[in-house]
């Protein structure tokens, strides 16, 4: 046994959780969790270790629903990182808190070929997948035709999952408005490329975003609901028909990009001012009025890209 091998075996257990979760590699993508793949070598390399991680049980990912549904993984607990199309039985083994994260896109190589859902699967993502008790961390469908409204397409039930952390239904053909969202762990939301319509108020509830993507639909109303999400990074909102000011910004002193060209925006950027960390701002075609001081201070601070 190498020296190497001989610390890692007398590590406490908080030392070598973190070496467990400092293998996700960040050429593939796991989602945050390590790899069942890369870490299962660890509980070879002596009976001590193999005894500690039989304690410990820690976390693992892995891509494959049938390995995921063999009885036996050793001394690991394995989740799945569901990389296909969305079936009932990746439903049902998410109902029991083994699945990690879902992730089902359309095959742009093939742009003659649809990507569907079927009604059946697509009535349980919310009340099965993004509803209250659920454990799913992340779901995401990219390019999967729902086509009509979310109550029609995913089901009238509230999405009020007190876990999610990232939602993407990108070009997903939804209408009408949004519901609400009480997801008070999401950080990262993505809903672009729809023709989604109404205000942002389903969006109060989610104080935790990040970063919020709901350009090229039809939204409107002014920037109100937004102002309690604070700990915002990134926000793009352009090509919709939002109106008013800037104000409700004011206390989201993380913005670091901001995209709201082709709105309908008034005022000045007074209010963004406090946002020290801003570097991209983005705010062409409105009829907003921005002041020669506005000008002034928005050229020095955004290093990276201004267009106003």
């Amino acid at each position: 046994m190498s020296a190497a091998e001989l610390r890692l075996t007398s590590l406490p257990d908080e030392m070598l959780l973190l070496v467990i979760r400092a293998c996700n590699c960040p050429i593939r993508v796991s989602n945050g969790l390590p790899l069942f793949e890369d870490v299962k070598g660890l509980a070879c390399l002596s009976k001590g270790l193999q005894q500690q991680l039989h304690r410990l049980q820690p976390l693992v990912g892995v891509p494959s629903l049938a390995v995921v549904q063999r009885p036996a993984h050793g001394p690991w607990r394995v989740m799945l990182q569901h990389r296909d199309k969305l079936t009932k039985a990746v439903v049902q083994l998410a109902q029991q808190g083994r699945v990690h994260s879902i992730h089902y896109e359309r095959d742009y190589d093939k742009p003659a070929r649809r990507t569907l859902l079927a009604p059946s699967v697509a009535r349980r993502v919310v009340p099965e997948l993004l509803g209250e008790g659920c454990s799913l961390l992340e779901f995401s469908l990219l390019g999967v035709e729902l086509n009509g409204p979310w109550a029609a397409a995913l089901g009238e039930q509230a999405v009020r999952s007190a876990v999610l952390l990232r939602l993407f239904l990108f070009q997903c053909g939804l209408r009408g408005p949004l519901p609400e969202l009480r997801l008070p762990a999401l950080q990262i939301l993505d809903l672009s490329f729809n023709q989604l319509t109404g205000g942002l108020e389903p969006l109060s509830a989610c104080p935790s975003l990040r970063m919020l993507c709901l350009f090229h639909n039809r939204l409107t109303g002014d920037l109100e609901p937004l102002q309690g999400c604070t700990a915002l990074q990134e926000l793009r909102l352009h090509t919709n028909l939002f109106t008013g000011g800037f104000e409700a910004l004011r206390g989201c002193k993380a913005l670091q990009s901001l995209d709201f060209c082709d709105n309908q925006l008034t005022g000045d950027l007074r209010p963004l001012w406090d946002c020290a960390s801003l570097r991209s701002l983005l705010l062409k075609r409105n009829p907003l009025v921005p002041t020669a001081e506005d000008r002034a201070h928005f050229e020095e601070q955004c290093s990276s890209y201004l267009d106003i």
